[in-house]
């Protein structure tokens, strides 16, 4: 494969008083048959593996561990191991990425990004899911972010689509000092795939 195929988007609540509030920007790419997940900034340390065998992950990359000073420091790169969700009826719910309302921060947008517009409700949970469908699924959804799929080698096709999920609501509070990003598996938190959670961070 040529030139490396990528989505660039950013999650954002794009209409009244609080538009500009958001959970950053992130990247999905491929390469022939594996399918990666990184915010934007952090490309180049940390990054979601979705590999063709089936053993997914998350992992500080090589050109990170082979700094000086790495952020982490075990032989084994991966912080995260986790299987490859089941394929339902030729589709594949692969990642999620969410955040609740209370983890918003302002944010810049990068023209070359796709904004995903995000609910300003205190009882939702939003974001995006990649989803992976096998060569002969005719894949029609209303929640597509982006018209066209990334195609990986085998055939199979990547696709992004917003997501949506009714939580407890919470007390409305000031945009938190910062965010950080929650690493959920399904062993371990009950969650039927992968994913990335965002919540605020705050600095007493």
């Amino acid at each position: 494969m040529g030139k490396r195929q990528r989505y660039r988007f950013c999650l954002r609540i794009v209409e009244g008083a609080n538009a500009g509030l958001g959970a950053g920007s992130w990247r999905l790419w491929v390469h022939k048959n594996d399918v990666y997940v990184a915010a934007a900034e952090q490309a180049d340390t940390i990054k979601a593996s979705l590999h063709e065998s089936g053993r997914w992950r998350v992992a500080y990359t090589s050109e990170h561990m082979a700094q000086d000073k790495p952020l982490w420091r075990s032989a084994d790169r991966a912080a995260w191991k986790f299987d490859a969700p089941p394929v339902v009826d030729g589709v594949q719910s692969a990642f999620v990425i969410a955040t609740v309302r209370a983890a918003l921060t302002p944010c810049q947008v990068d023209a070359r990004e796709t904004v995903v517009a995000l609910d300003d409700r205190w009882d939702r949970l939003t974001g995006v899911e990649v989803v992976i469908t096998e060569p002969h699924i005719a894949f029609d959804s209303d929640r597509l972010v982006f018209p066209t799929p990334l195609p990986l080698t085998n055939g199979r096709l990547v696709w992004l689509t917003t997501f949506h999920q009714t939580i407890r609501a919470t007390t409305p509070e000031p945009a938190p000092a910062g965010q950080m990003v929650r690493v959920l598996t399904p062993s371990r938190d009950a969650v039927s795939c992968p994913g990335y959670l965002i919540v605020g961070v705050n600095v007493a």
